[in-house]
């Protein structure tokens, strides 16, 4: 990597022996990186308090002498302090980096998503939003955002087995099935696995799916729907990298319990969630 200097959020970060850490930062032009912070451990005044999970960034980087390329200088644009006083958007906010981690390769530029990371941070940072209602709404946008980007958008107007359209069905019944990558009709529901939901979903999973970010503060979603249209994102990240992301799980456990808080019921555990060889 050469020398360049770039806004950057901080996904995460490691400790590398005793004195330096490994630092993961997401950037407009170059995609993910991973970067050296020497002493940044060994020093008060090196990178104090700037390395945090979901910093907005300006940094330079050089070429190291090993693997890593070197990171010279940083400095905070912006802290999203207020991830910090809402432990569900913190949740939401530590699956977003963790679904960047796992799905994108390093070093290649994901300018749309990276400007969509930006901006549900700075509105999941906004105690306006730390309801579950409304962190609900941004969190299936990024999913679906996401799997737009990999390749993965699925089709919601129109049956992905018998290709019929669903404005063309008189009745709301159609459903979700991450097994068939999209939604299928009442009658094709049976064939392509267990399929749940109806029209208004699938309505709104589309709209979801094409809002610009600043049009998402205007969602409140009940977590019925959040439950369903997770489980179906859940399932296609699932079969795209091979194994179910703890990140997620942790999130969508956060928002059940926030859910029962709401509603005064005892939260449940998804069936969804117990996934077939995986160990917590």
């Amino acid at each position: 990597m050469r020398h360049f200097s770039a806004s950057a959020l901080v996904l995460s970060r490691s400790p590398y022996g005793e004195r330096d850490l490994i630092v993961r930062l997401f950037t407009p032009d170059a995609g993910r990186i991973t970067l050296m912070a020497k002493s940044a451990l060994g020093s008060r005044r090196r990178f104090s308090g700037v390395l945090e999970p979901f910093h907005l960034l300006s940094i330079t980087c050089r070429a190291g002498k090993n693997r890593l390329p070197l990171l010279t200088e940083a400095g905070i644009i912006e802290t999203h302090g207020g991830l910090r006083k809402n432990a569900l958007a913190a949740a939401c906010a530590g699956c977003w980096a963790d679904m960047i981690s796992r799905t994108l390769a390093e070093e290649q530029p994901a300018a749309g998503i990276y400007v969509l990371f930006r901006q549900l941070l700075f509105l999941a940072a906004d105690p306006a939003f730390h309801s579950a209602d409304k962190l609900a709404g941004l969190h299936i946008a990024f999913g679906l955002k996401l799997l737009d980007h990999l390749g993965l958008r699925p089709n919601l107007t129109e049956c992905r087995s018998c290709r019929r359209k669903f404005s063309d069905i008189a009745d709301h019944r159609a459903g979700l099935a991450s097994g068939a990558g999209g939604a299928v009709c009442a009658e094709c529901g049976g064939k392509a696995g267990e399929a749940r939901g109806d029209k208004g979903v699938l309505g709104l999973m589309n709209w979801l799916l094409n809002a610009e970010a600043d049009a998402l503060g205007h969602v409140s979603m009940e977590f019925s729907r959040f439950s369903l249209m997770d489980e179906f994102i859940d399932g296609l990240l699932t079969q795209h990298i091979g194994r179910p992301l703890k990140s997620r799980i942790l999130a969508y456990h956060f928002f059940q319990d926030e859910s029962a808080k709401m509603q005064r019921l005892p939260a449940l555990r998804h069936p969804h969630r117990r996934q077939p060889g995986y160990r917590r």
